[in-house]
């Protein structure tokens, strides 16, 4: 005998069994704290799974991060995704740093509008960009 999915749901369920925001006793969402390096480490040690995904601007910073992406990579691949170019090489520190601030900037107002801004990111240094002595 077959159980209808509906009656899984329970009632006050919106349509795909989320409950709907209309009933009183729906709970308010609780912010996640910021990820930081620690916290990477505990997640680490706690053998959980950690997400990273590539953000080259606020706009896709901000959806990743709703989706509770743990880190936000800023890569120089940019470069050939964003730029057009055909290697990564002519990428500079300058436009590593553009493209950064325009993720931590939608990082930020997704934390001032109280609907996320929980993501560590991380940029990369373009090829070349450093030397080791």
């Amino acid at each position: 005998m077959t159980h209808s999915k509906r009656a899984e749901r329970g009632p006050g369920s919106g349509v795909s069994g989320v409950p709907s925001t209309a009933t009183p006793e729906a709970p308010t969402p609780t912010r996640a704290p910021k990820v930081t390096v620690p916290t990477l480490r505990a997640m680490k040690r706690a053998a959980d799974r950690i997400t990273v995904a590539t953000a080259y601007d606020a706009t896709f910073a901000r959806m990743l991060d709703a989706a509770g992406v743990d880190v936000l990579l800023v890569g120089d691949s940019l470069g050939m995704v964003v730029q057009g170019l055909d290697t990564t090489l002519p990428v500079t520190v300058d436009e590593m740093l553009y493209h950064t601030r325009a993720v931590v900037r939608g990082l930020a107002r997704a934390s001032a509008q109280g609907t996320g801004g929980r993501a560590l990111v991380v940029g990369d240094m373009p090829f070349m960009s450093y030397q080791v002595d």
